[in-house]
């Protein structure tokens, strides 16, 4: 329970990343990066706020996190190659 809940936090919002970045494929190159890039700035805030927050409920913000950055890149590298 301690990982799967935030790894499927995760993924849902990455899946939601990948899925805006298909979608606004057809638009210019920086819609198609748009959706990564918001999701990589809001992985660093994560990963400040699980710094501050100790124990498990960090841990948690930490892991949500990594995965996301996982997804954003992904995704990252899926627009640059679209492009």
């Amino acid at each position: 329970m301690f990982l799967f809940i935030p790894i499927a936090i995760g993924a849902v919002i990455g899946v939601i990343v990948l899925f805006l970045t298909k979608l606004l494929r057809n638009k210019s190159a920086f819609y198609h990066k748009l959706p990564s890039v918001i999701a990589m700035i809001g992985v660093v805030i994560l990963l400040v706020v699980s710094f501050d927050v100790r124990g498990f409920e960090g841990a948690s913000y930490a892991i949500v996190g990594i995965t996301i950055l996982i997804f954003s890149i992904v995704s990252f590298t899926k627009s640059i190659k679209l492009n």
